[in-house]
Formats: structure tokens, C-alpha cells, sequence
């Protein structure tokens, strides 16, 4: 959803001028060790998944177990999975299925067979570079009402991806196995033309994501831990849930949503915790790499993200409640206290039947309310209330008082989708240019306040994330994806007005 930093951008300076940093990235000792287990879902990945894999074999935390779910895969990614087993010491479990599903069936079915404590869901494309990157994610669990953590992303390149492979999997790359083979494949050197279709088809998108991702996680996240002590949503590539939580999430929605939880799940689920009062944690200092689409699939890829923001708004139930109900909600089976404050909620167990019969859902417990609190719930207040500073509400940092945690989630929220309007605006402008109504140099101007804005945001908080080439580069490909935003609202919005729900990766 960032396509246009203005709304949001003057809430992000609103919060660095006047909010100080959020308590829950200060550092707490780990009072607990929490079961983890990791979840790998792959499709067509034998390319990649062996660096996967052999990054969370680094780990300094390590997963109990590693779920590995191949979902219909044509080509060796099985076969790759199971050449692992012998250069790492993890427990693999291998799940293959002859006919693909999808990420979200896939976690839902793992989340509700696991025990573990912690759910850690990587993708097949992404490696951890840090070695410290799990167990800095399970820390900021210690917190209060964390419901997932994240880190850094970086998108992969040929050279990240070389210097990574021979400084850390040396064993693999002497392997005569097919997992040794897919490593040697992935760090062989291109014959020119190889070369010039890399730099054309992927290194552009490499580029443009490094500026895209520097200014999403050294701007608009922080700022947003700032405003309301979370992140909207967590990157989805490299996150770590507390399972409990996730599975209340996935519960409450099975009747009314099933599988379909918008085009991209964790966009989804973070919302979802928001919605209940948890928060998505982003901490700084540890990193991942992740595979970029080629130029051409840029365009679907930006859909799916862009749709499921806009589609997990929909949902969110205090932003979008007439709107729901103007077009007919689908989750009104999941009740929702009209005063509740998202940011002081705390957590229940789940319930059955999705919690349908719930007079109000999470955070009910911390509202006044003239029945007393049952004595697990006034137990579970009193430990949390004797961790909080004094005169500080949970999940609010200081400062956040003189403005309610509810109304500044939405504001934030509803700061990204107008600000997604931009390039509809922009149309409209070119339009009217195009019939003489205005001169050329209006939108030229727009574009041009437009990326000076853009440009002064990644200098000031973004700069040690991407070089000046790569921002130069990012220009052209961010013009080739202001069509890609109108068309995700104009069919987005379509999809609303015509009842079409059938939203899932």
C-alpha cells in the first residue's frame, strides 16, 4: 500500500516528533523458554528451499521441530528436503500433497496439530542471514500481548546470495547430493546473456524493493510502534506467532471465511490481532533475505499485497463497520463490542463454534463493566496490571493518552488507503490533460512533489538500506506500478459491490 507517502507520511513525522519509542523494543530477559516449531510451506521451491532450511539450522534458538509442507510440488523440491536431513540437525518433518492448496490451508493444519508454544513460518524463498534471528523474535514474545514478531528484510541478490553460500554453507556446495546441486545451481556464474536478463528482469525489482522495503521498516513501522505500540502487519516471509493466539485467529474465522483470509494471509492475521488487541512486534538488528519476482510478475505480486490491505480493512471491524454493512458482512458471527479499545486488549482461550456466542470478544476483561470479573479473569488482570507502569494503559506508550489508541489505528489505517488513491488522482488529472482542461505541467508537478517527498523520507530514515543507484533505479519501476494500484482498488472495490468474497492466495 505504499504508493504515495503523504497522509501517512506526516502521521510518521507526527510520531517521531512527539511520541518517544515504543517500550516494546527495549531489551527484557527471557524469564521463559517456549516451544518453537517451524513451518516451511513450499511450491515448486527447489531452488531455494535448501538455504531455508540451512539458516534455520544455524539458529541459535532452534526450532524443536521444521514442518516442511510441500504442496503439490512438480519439480525436486521432496527430494531436496529429504537430501537435508543429513547436513543439518534438525527434525524434519516432510508432509508432501499431490494436488496443491494453499499457504493459508497449509499453516491452519499445522497451527491446530502442533503443541508448541511459538509457530516460526518461513518461506521456501527466504533465508535468515542472522544467526540471532529467532532468538531475538522469541524474546520480544516476553512482552505483553505480542502476537507475532518479525525482523528485517532485505531482498536476495546474486551477490548477497554468493557471499552467504560461501561463508556459511560450504558444506553444501562440495555435497553430491540434489541439495548440493541446487545450491551449486544458485551460485554458478551467468554466461552474459544470463547476465543481461538478470540485470533487466530481476535486478531492477531487487533495487526498487531495497528502497521500497528501507522506507516500510525504517519509516512507516516504526512510526507506527510509536502511535500505537504495533505494526499493522508483520512481513510474512520470516514471522514468529505465538500458536494460541494464531489459532484463535484461524478458529474464529473458519465458519464465516474458511481458507479465503484475503490474498495474502499475514496481512490478514495482523489486522486480526490488532483487532483483539495483540500487537506485531518488529525487531530491529536481525535480517532475512527473500526472492524478488522477475518484472513481470511484479504486477501480481504488488496485487496480492495491495488487495489483501485493502480486503483486511474490509474486515477490521471497528474501521469498516458501515461499510460492512452497507455491502454484508460475512464475520458477524464474531462479536465485537462497539466501545472496545484495541490496543488494551488482552487475550481468552478460543471457543467453539468461533465464539459465536460471545456478547463481546477479546479485551471484555479490562472494560468497566458492572458484573465482577470472574476470578481467572481478575487473575490474569492483576498479573498484567502489576508489569505495567504506572498511569500507562497496556500496549500504550508514553505520551499516547492525548490521543485513543483506537482512533489513531484508524487514522493510520485510513491514512494507507487514501494515500493508495494516488495513482487513481493521478489518472484523473492526466484525463483532464489529455482534454485540455488543465496544462501539462499540473501532473508533472504532482509527480514531481510527489517523488521529492519519497526521495526525503528514504535520506532521512532509510539511507544505510539501499544505495543511490538503487533509488534511481526504483523511479521507473515505481511508474510502471501505478497501474498495478488502480486496478487493485477499481476491482477491489467491484468485488464489493458485487458480494464476490473469493478472497485467498
Amino acid at each position: 500500500m505504499l504508493f504515495l507517502p503523504g497522509l501517512s507520511v506526516l502521521l510518521g513525522l507526527y510520531a517521531y516528533l512527539f511520541r518517544t519509542s515504543p517500550s516494546v523494543l527495549r531489551d527484557e530477559e527471557r524469564t521463559t523458554d517456549p516451544t518453537v516449531e517451524a513451518f516451511i510451506p513450499a511450491h515448486n521451491e527447489a531452488k531455494t528451499i535448501a538455504y531455508a532450511i540451512a539458516s534455520l539450522d544455524r539458529q541459535t534458538y532452534r526450532p524443536e521441530r521444521l514442518t516442511v509442507v510441500d504442496d503439490g510440488s512438480t519439480d525436486a523440491t521432496s527430494e531436496i528436503v529429504d537430501d537435508m536431513r543429513a547436513h543439518v540437525d534438525l527434525e524434519i518433518d516432510l508432509v508432501s500433497h499431490d494436488d496443491p492448496g494453499s499457504k493459508t490451508k497449509r499453516l491452519k493444519e499445522v497451527v491446530r496439530r502442533s503443541s508448541a508454544d511459538k509457530m516460526f513460518v518461513l518461506d521456501a524463498d527466504t533465508y535468515l542471514v542472522s544467526e540471532t534471528y529467532l532468538e531475538r523474535l522469541v524474546d520480544a514474545h516476553s512482552l505483553d500481548n505480542v502476537g507475532c514478531s518479525f525482523g528485517i528484510v532485505h531482498p536476495d541478490s546474486d551477490a548477497a546470495r554468493s557471499s552467504y553460500t560461501s561463508q556459511e554453507l560450504g558444506s553444501l556446495l562440495s555435497a553430491e547430493t540434489r541439495a548440493g546441486d541446487a545450491v551449486r545451481k544458485r551460485v554458478a556464474d551467468r554466461s552474459w546473456r544470463e547476465r543481461l536478463v538478470y540485470l533487466l528482469t530481476h535486478r531492477s525489482v531487487e533495487q526498487y524493493r531495497s528502497v521500497f522495503y528501507g522506507i516500510e521498516q525504517a519509516f512507516f513501522k516504526p512510526s507506527q510502534m510509536r502511535l500505537i505500540g504495533s505494526a499493522l502487519f508483520p512481513v510474512g516471509c520470516g514471522v514468529l506467532y505465538d500458536r494460541a493466539k494464531l489459532q484463535e485467529v484461524v478458529d474464529d474465522f473458519e465458519t464465516s471465511l474458511g481458507d479465503q483470509l484475503t490474498n495474502s494471509e499475514d496481512i490478514f492475521i495482523g489486522f486480526s490481532f490488532l483487532d483483539r488487541g495483540f500487537r506485531n512486534v518488529q525487531v530491529d538488528g536481525v535480517t532475512m533475505r527473500t526472492t524478488e519476482p522477475s518484472i513481470g510478475r511484479l504486477f501480481r505480486q504488488t496485487y496480492l499485497w495491495g488487495s489483501s490491505y485493502l480486503q483486511s480493512t474490509y474486515y477490521y471491524r471497528l474501521f469498516s463497520r458501515r461499510l460492512r454493512a452497507w455491502t454484508g458482512d460475512v464475520t458477524d458471527g464474531i462479536g465485537q463490542e462497539s466501545g472496545t479499545d484495541p490496543a488494551s486488549h488482552s487475550s481468552v482461550d478460543p471457543e467453539p463454534n468461533g465464539g459465536a456466542n460471545r456478547t463481546s470478544v477479546i479485551g471484555q476483561r479490562e472494560m468497566a463493566t458492572d458484573e465482577p470479573a470472574s476470578p481467572t479473569d481478575e487473575s490474569i488482570a492483576l498479573s498484567r496490571a502489576k508489569d505495567r507502569p504506572a498511569g500507562r494503559a497496556a500496549g500504550v506508550n508514553q505520551g499516547a493518552a492525548r490521543t485513543h489508541p483506537q482512533r489513531m489505528l484508524s487514522a493510520i489505517v485510513a491514512s494507507q488507503v487514501v494515500d493508495g488513491l494516488y495513482p487513481v488522482g493521478l489518472l484523473v488529472v492526466g484525463v483532464l490533460t489529455i482534454f485540455g482542461v488543465t496544462s501539462i505541467a499540473l501532473p508533472l508537478a504532482i509527480v514531481a512533489i510527489e517523488y521529492a517527498v519519497f526521495g526525503l523520507i528514504a535520506l532521512v530514515f532509510a539511507r544505510q538500506h539501499f544505495t543511490l543507484v538503487a533509488f534511481l533505479v526504483a523511479i521507473p519501476v515505481r511508474l510502471y506500478q501505478l497501474p498495478a494500484a488502480l486496478y487493485i482498488y477499481i476491482r477491489v472495490v467491484g468485488e464489493l459491490l458485487t458480494g464476490n468474497r473469493n478472497w485467498s492466495k
